[in-house]
């Protein structure tokens, strides 16, 4: 199992006579980005993570800059429930005041120290100024107070002054430049003589000399010596907005932008993760089995009752070739019977199940969980390897870890079953010491007297030795498929002191280790903690169709032909009458030169529908030649029919006719709609260059 990281951040602070201040423009996009891009990184410079630059300077499409403006301001609302977003509009006005108010030569307000800190801070609750004065130099004094603003002491200052009394404004560091550079004329006076440089101050200006030695007023440091933690405040202070904002959304924007609508979900909420494997010999694939445990829930109340959405979308691509070979979309909806419920399973949680065929390979997979009520989202991505399970191979799951076992409806496919049982599961996996724990899997062998499966039971505290606390051999029970065997160990957690564990399931076949697991888990010394409430989504074994069409389909997508075959046609044999199936059979026929057995296929299909027309005409094409079925395509074309097939077949039948101007704009919107069109790029190379 695994769980959603919240990266921290650590904020690496320049630290010499005083804190670096000086302006940093980082690093220059690879082109010229249009005004308003420009305006945004402007606008958000002392605001905006490093992470959430470097995102965006990555971004290749003004579509994609849109969305993650969009996204950026909205993770910022104060009042994300209204139309207005107060925070973006007051940033929007404060830097046009300090483009307008603190503009010194060729340097833009915003860039300046009064403009940094004014974009960071906003107006100070009162200024004090020294700007007419023969003792020491201009000065500003800011004076703002934290209002329990994480990052910000409950009252501070920032002080300001002309080094020299040329220049603009310099924001002022106390160990850096010290109460000795404010003064005009310091003849007489020691630069490190701290207590004098202080007392002189107070003589003149009692409340600069209040400031001068830390942002904090009136906090005199032991010597009267300015320490370095002073400007560690200031340095705080200045990367508040940073330092407390989770940039979580930017690190995987890049990976889930092309998955989302920002108009459905622009809120990043923290959820948990977790996933297993399953082999399913009768099938002849993995199910791949995952939960989701978001931290929020957000719903909506009608007349009808009070319920919440969440939908998974998933896309799966090959990691050789980084070609997608799957993708899938599956909601969820949680309905409740009234606030008392809602109220329960809230202060408990819920955990989203489900599971998907994946045939043997290594891919990258990417999830993406929406909850449209709350306009909410979370993500996950990994790399997976599915193995290929030879024939007669002793071969095991990797087991699954829960809290409670429920019966299997021998009628139904769950994620997380063994067989005759499925967990339940807690991706937090924290429990007390009055429960009692599962792990369960199956095994596959043809030879049970050899494998050899034990369970035990470890300390995982860091820095302590990992001695067993329980050890047992586990007996295989025998399943419902030839060669199966499955195992249940319950694990009573009553003599564990609270602490973290982990059960380790090793399996042996013979004297030749087959797999090691780890599973790790934790036990508090609360009285009770609440498990998630769980809404699985099941397939009725009379749908397996839908699986095996899945497992065609990422076949095909990896021109693994064969195999791709094999699941289509189950697909189709399982249920005859299901359309999509058959038409998707068909597609491939044409797709490997069989246009006679996509012929046939389609004539005994029991419903008539434009899918239907549209591959009868394109195989009687293939059969019979463009002259049989160039008008039929014809009015495909002009009925709206758009499909990449119909567009390459008329237009290589309009290029074998000579009429090159009416091919060329099909074959190049077939070649657009799929890129995976060889003979097409050779045909189209030289013409679609000089175009």
């Amino acid at each position: 199992m695994k769980r959603i990281r919240r990266p921290g951040r650590l904020v690496l602070l320049s630290i010499g006579l005083g804190v670096s201040l000086a302006f940093s423009q980082g690093p220059s996009p690879s082109a010229p980005l249009k005004e308003k891009y420009q305006h945004f990184l402007e606008v958000t410079h002392w605001i905006m993570t490093p992470k959430e630059r470097e995102v965006f300077q990555k971004l290749s499409t003004d579509e994609q800059r849109d969305r993650f403006i969009e996204l950026f301001w909205k993770m910022r609302d104060p009042t994300p429930g209204t139309p207005e977003n107060e925070y973006r509009d007051e940033m929007e006005r404060r830097f046009a005041y300090v483009n307008q108010r603190f503009r010194f030569g060729g340097v833009p307000g915003w860039k300046t120290d009064r403009g940094r800190v004014y974009m960071i801070l906003g107006p100070p609750k009162s200024t004090e100024r020294f700007d007419m004065d023969l003792d020491v130099y201009p000065t500003e004094v800011w004076y703002y107070y934290g209002e329990g603003r994480p990052g910000l002491p409950a009252h501070f200052a920032m002080v300001f002054y002309k080094p020299h009394g040329v220049g603009d404004y310099k924001l002022y560091s106390p160990s850096g430049d010290g109460p000795y550079s404010l003064f005009i004329r310091p003849e007489g006076l020691d630069p490190f003589n701290y207590e004098a440089l202080y007392d002189k101050l107070q003589a003149i200006h009692p409340t600069l000399a209040q400031v001068a030695l830390s942002p904090i007023p009136g906090d005199i440091p032991l010597g009267f010596t300015p320490s370095p933690e002073a400007d560690l405040i200031i340095a705080r202070i200045l990367e508040s907005p940073r330092e407390n904002f989770d940039d979580s959304y930017a690190r995987d924007f890049e990976r889930y932008a092309g998955m989302i609508d920002i108009e459905e979900a622009n809120r990043f909420i923290p959820a948990r993760f977790g996933y297993v494997l399953q082999w399913w010999p009768d099938l002849g694939y993995h199910l791949w089995a995952y939960a989701f445990q978001p931290e929020t829930i957000s719903v909506a109340e009608t007349d009808a009752g009070i319920y919440a959405i969440f939908e998974t979308v998933g896309s799966i691509e090959d990691e050789a070739t980084g070609r997608r070979v799957y993708q899938f979309q599956k909601r969820f909806r949680l309905d409740f019977k009234d606030q008392a419920e809602l109220r329960r399973i809230r202060a408990s949680g819920v955990l989203l199940q489900d599971a998907i065929p994946l045939i043997p390979g290594s891919y990258r997979v990417r999830v993406l969980l929406k909850n449209p009520l709350g306009r909410e989202f979370s993500f996950w991505e990994d790399r997976l390897s599915v193995p290929a399970v030879p024939p007669g191979q002793t071969y095991a799951d990797p087991p699954v870890l829960g809290y409670r076992t429920d019966p299997a409806d021998p009628a139904f496919l769950s994620p997380f079953q063994t067989g005759l049982y499925r967990l339940g599961i807690d991706l937090k996996q924290q429990f007390t010491a009055a429960e009692t724990l599962y792990v369960g899997g199956r095994v596959y062998t043809k030879e049970p007297d050899d494998v050899r499966l034990q369970v035990e039971v470890q300390s995982a505290e860091p820095g302590q030795k990992s001695a067993p606390r329980s050890s047992r051999l586990v007996p295989l029970t025998t399943a419902t498929l030839p060669d199966t065997y499955e195992w249940l160990v319950p694990v009573s957690l009553k003599d564990l002191p609270p602490g973290r564990y982990q059960v380790t399931v090793t399996l042996q076949n013979a004297q030749t280790t087959v797999g090691t697991w780890t599973l790790p888990f934790s036990v508090t010394p609360l009285g009770a903690v609440p498990h998630p409430q769980t809404y699985t989504r099941s397939l009725p074994r009379a749908n397996l169709f839908a699986w095996d069409l899945a497992a065609g389909e990422q076949a095909w997508a990896q021109n693994r032909t064969s195999e791709a075959e094999a699941w289509l046609r189950r697909a189709h044999q399982r249920k005859p009458d299901f359309e999509p199936a058959a038409l998707r059979l068909a597609e491939f026929y044409l797709a490997t030169k069989r246009p006679g057995e996509a012929l046939n296929l389609l004539q005994v299909l029991p419903a008539e529908n434009a899918n239907r027309r549209l591959f009868q005409v394109l195989a009687q094409g293939e059969l019979n030649g463009c002259e049989t079925a160039l008008p039929k395509m014809e009015q495909l074309l002009q009925a709206g029919q758009r499909h990449w097939r119909l567009l390459r077949a008329l237009g290589l039948c309009y290029w074998t006719a000579g009429q090159r101007d009416r091919a060329r704009p099909l074959l190049q919107d077939a070649l657009a709609a799929n890129p995976d069109q060889p003979d097409l790029k050779a045909l189209l190379g030289p013409a679609a260059e000089r175009r």
